[in-house]
């Protein structure tokens, strides 16, 4: 509940979400709509077949629910995933009995702004707060409960102002979303390319692995490196010291020192790290929880944990970046999910990882020249995810602004919070 001891911006009123929503259910009784969506965390309203590349839906439509052009609709059980969207592409469709259907009072509030606020941090967290049940992942937030929601609402044309300028956010996100993902493909494509074909090859050979360039050698990833498998006792956490590199760290190619903060005893080191100190360039590879993730070191002062098995290339005959690169490849991921073990949680022993095999090119020079190929368009995936979160902080602290009234929108004609 909001206090009423805050003051309220010059013009806006406190209100619940019930005076600005109407539940809506009505049923696919006659089976005329066929068109089947489903409501995710991050994207809204989905095709659903499109979505899971599936048919998950029941095949009895009768007893869905039919949503019509900017009708909204939740999760009942993951509101508090923030999973709820606005339907805008299709002029009706239905929808899981799961799913809880309202529509917005249009004389009170603006289709867009309302969905601001429905997916805002403030509302996310109430969500978490509110469910009925006991199962923290299945608790329900039926409409009645949802409708007590209380939230700040400025006048219908600074609502619209308001949704113009964090659309016009949405708007440069959805460009650069864009950008990553014909990066992402430009690189897949690259990889699977440059991993198996090399550059400027005419003459091809058979390998265990595939055609291969004439000159290029198949050997086992144990005869071109050497590795450390840092199994045993785990290691002793403090709160500060040496920064313990754990499998969960290790995602997209590199160790994100953000993802998880453990630290082991600065004067404990030498003897955890006994088997083997990392050194910059040395590969990592997880064995489980997850499995497959692959990174390159790139500073020493690290500790490295279980579920983490270190390689150091032998230079004179393979280099780290076409190493790392080609861990990363469909073809050798592929291959290391055939050759792990597990079907909840599936891992790989390194007894197996070791006799796994590489393709390698004879000349360090190709090596080289297709890893900083790979390592170009890693840059520039990696300039287009930070403009992103740029821009993601960027809206975060205008909704922060705009949303309480902080900082105000200049409007042509100020109209009533409510009609």
């Amino acid at each position: 509940m909001m206090s009423s001891n805050n003051k309220l911006p010059e013009g806006w009123a406190c209100v619940t979400l019930g005076e600005l929503t109407k539940n809506v259910s009505i049923k696919n009784a006659d089976k005329k709509v066929e068109h089947v969506v489903s409501v995710t965390k991050h994207r809204g309203i989905v095709n659903s077949l499109d979505f899971f590349k599936k048919q998950v839906y029941s095949k009895e439509l009768s007893t869905y629910k039919i949503i019509k052009k900017e009708q909204f609709a939740y999760a009942t059980i993951h509101l508090d995933e923030g999973s709820i969207g606005f339907l805008a592409d299709y002029d009706e469709a239905v929808l899981s009995p799961m799913y809880t259907v309202f529509e917005a009072k249009k004389n009170k509030v603006d289709t867009q702004f309302l969905f601001t606020v429905l997916k805002s941090e403030r509302l996310i967290n109430i969500y978490n707060h509110i469910g009925l049940g006991s199962i923290n992942r299945r608790k329900s937030i039926p409409y009645s409960v949802f409708a007590k929601i209380e939230i700040l609402l400025p006048p219908l044309s600074e609502q619209r102002k308001i949704a113009e300028i964090l659309s016009t956010v949405d708007e440069k996100m959805a460009v650069i979303d864009e950008q990553l993902a014909q990066t992402q493909e430009l690189k897949k494509g690259l990889m699977q390319r440059l991993l198996t074909k090399g550059i400027g090859h005419t003459a091809f050979k058979d390998s265990p692995l595939g055609e291969i360039p004439e000159s290029w050698e198949v050997k086992r990833i144990s005869e071109v490196s050497s590795y450390v498998d840092y199994r045993g006792k785990t290691p002793p956490k403090v709160d500060s010291g040496v920064f313990l590199v754990t499998a969960r760290n290790i995602k997209n190619g590199k160790i994100d020192y953000s993802l998880s903060k453990e630290f082991v005893p600065i004067d404990e080191y030498d003897e955890i790290m006994s088997r083997g100190k990392p050194q910059i360039g040395d590969v990592l590879i997880t064995t489980e929880a997850p499995m497959g993730e692959v990174a390159a070191i790139d500073r020493e002062d690290i500790a490295l944990a279980q579920r983490v098995i270190k390689y150091r290339a032998d230079s004179s005959q393979l280099d780290s970046g076409y190493f790392k690169y080609f861990l990363l490849g469909p073809q050798f991921q592929t291959a290391l999910d055939k050759e792990s073990t597990g079907s909840t949680v599936k891992g790989i022993k390194g007894s197996r990882l070791h006799k796994m095999q590489l393709i390698i090119p004879s000349s360090l020079a190709e090596q080289r020249q297709i890893a900083e190929i790979l390592t170009t368009v890693d840059d520039k995936l990696q300039v287009l995810t930070d403009k992103k979160a740029q821009y993601q902080e960027l809206k975060r602290g205008l909704m922060q602004q705009l949303l309480t009234g902080q900082r105000r929108v200049r409007v042509a004609q100020p109209e009533a919070a409510l009609a």
